[in-house]
């Protein structure tokens, strides 16, 4: 069946998703005949396939179903395939509505290696299931369509036989809403590449390793002249709404997307990454909580740094994200600090513990950063392309790691200054006699042709910065 047009979604559900929710919210609410004295009793008027009334397998209702065919699933244990071999369930009609009776109760499990569920046409609407995995199984369910509602549904993966097991795939996937989902065991819980304007919203992503990542994929336009016909389509304007994220090690991982937003949800990850942003450009970040992480931003060029952020709190306290700004005073109560493209910015007395990176510095100049706590975070201070920067009488307590950066030439690490700061893993604090040597603060010196060539920021040389004086108690702050 061909692929028809996309229809495009800006900030809200495309109308022929719209109409297919409206008439699955009635259908779901109507379910059970109210006046049945058996509340058990399924209301068969509204729907034009029961499974297994009219067929015992899900696949023979869908194969027997016309266009706009509502097929509800009585409650019960379902194989993606009956037969012996790994056959997977393809849902591969357009406008239909599958509902599952309970999604406690009304199970399709894997068979095999292969994923249980396909969907390959548009304007499906999947709901009230629970879909399992078997630990074998490359993911559970895969979307290579438009315009589909995936909505109320429990996936269970188990993720310990070869650590690849996806919970749901989105592959050129656009204008879908998913939403009202419990996602848990996955590798990655939810996987999108090259998909375009998806609603994400409402779901939980918990015990997973990573909640959702999202990113670009090689495509392949035959219309286009020989030497062009491969490029790089990334994921953009994608909402990400409400969604809570607990117990991941990493929240939400965006690679090479951009114009999409991240809006009022909840990082909760077992990790130091709630959502991490590389070399992505002009996304929205707003009204998130962050506990226990923070938001983790990464690239090569300036643009990479650029997003747009507001109203975040990271472990109660507000993330400050400041671009372009001159001669500004951070405020004390920050939980997470990111300066971008700024001049002269002084960062003082701030506390800011547990999040990823305390205080993230690119593309700018003359920062002054005097009398900080950072304790217990990813990376306590760093620094990216950096210049002038003064770094004195600051306390680093039990970080994975202090404080690092990443250089363009040797200018720039040069005329970073560190200056007394107390360090709780310098060994000159243990011991009198070796107070007087330095404390070490390792990077990285970056040339731009060999970083445009290759792509990967860890292959600079390795360079030190020195703190000469570091002190040997730390500071009442």
């Amino acid at each position: 069946m061909g692929k028809k047009k996309k229809k495009l979604l800006y900030g809200s559900i495309s109308i022929t998703s719209a109409v297919i929710l409206i008439v699955t919210n009635i259908s779901l609410q109507t379910i059970i005949d109210p006046d049945s004295p058996d509340d058990k009793k399924i209301n068969e008027k509204l729907w034009d396939i029961i499974v297994p009334n009219q067929y015992e397998t899900i696949q023979d209702a869908i194969e027997n179903a016309k266009p706009n065919d509502r097929i509800l699933v009585r409650s019960g244990v379902y194989k993606s395939s009956p037969r012996f071999l790994p056959y997977p369930l393809i849902i591969d009609k357009e406008n239909l509505t599958i509902c599952g009776q309970d999604k406690n109760s009304t199970i399709i499990t894997g068979r095999g290696g292969n994923t249980p569920i396909y969907i390959r046409a548009d304007s499906v609407n999947l709901t009230g299931f629970t879909i399992k995995g078997n630990g074998l199984n490359d993911s559970l369910l895969q979307v290579y369509s438009d315009d589909c509602i995936i909505s109320d549904n429990i996936f269970i993966c188990n993720d310990f036989y070869d650590g690849t097991e996806y919970g749901i795939v989105f592959y050129q996937a656009d204008n879908n809403s998913f939403f009202d989902n419990n996602i848990t065991g996955a590798d990655r819980g939810l996987e999108m590449r090259g998909s375009n304007h998806n609603n994400i919203y409402n779901n939980n992503f918990s015990g997973n390793d990573i909640g959702v990542s999202i990113g670009g994929i090689l495509s392949v336009d035959f219309s286009r002249r020989i030497l062009h016909r491969w490029y790089y389509k990334p994921c953009v304007n994608n909402i990400f709404a409400n969604n809570m994220f607990s117990a991941n090690y990493q929240g939400l991982i965006a690679d090479s997307v951009h114009n999409n937003k991240f809006l009022n949800n909840t990082f909760e990850s077992k990790g130091w990454y709630g959502l991490i942003l590389s070399r992505s450009t002009n996304n929205v970040v707003k009204n998130n909580t962050f506990n226990k992480n923070g938001l983790e931003l990464w690239g090569k060029d300036k643009e990479d740094f650029i997003q747009v952020v507001e109203d975040n709190i990271v472990n109660g306290k507000p993330l400050y994200y400041l671009h372009k700004k001159t001669n500004t005073i951070v405020p004390k109560d920050a939980g997470q600090i990111i300066l971008v493209d700024c001049y002269n910015i002084r960062i003082q007395r701030t506390k800011i513990s547990h999040t990823t990176t305390g205080i993230m510095i690119a593309y700018s100049t003359g920062t002054k950063i005097s009398y900080n706590e950072l304790s217990n975070n990813d990376r306590g201070i760093y620094l990216f392309y950096t210049v002038s920067s003064t770094i004195t009488k600051n306390n680093f307590i039990d970080n994975g790691r202090d404080a690092s950066f990443i250089s363009l030439g040797f200018i720039n690490s040069i005329r970073t200054i560190w200056r007394g700061n107390y360090w709780d893993s310098w060994i000159g604090t243990r011991s009198l006699l070796l107070s007087l040597t330095n404390k070490w603060i390792f990077g990285r010196i970056h040339q731009r042709k060999i970083i445009d060539l290759m792509g990967d920021l860890q292959i600079g040389l390795l360079t030190r910065n020195v703190d000469r004086r570091p002190a040997r108690r730390p500071y009442s702050i």
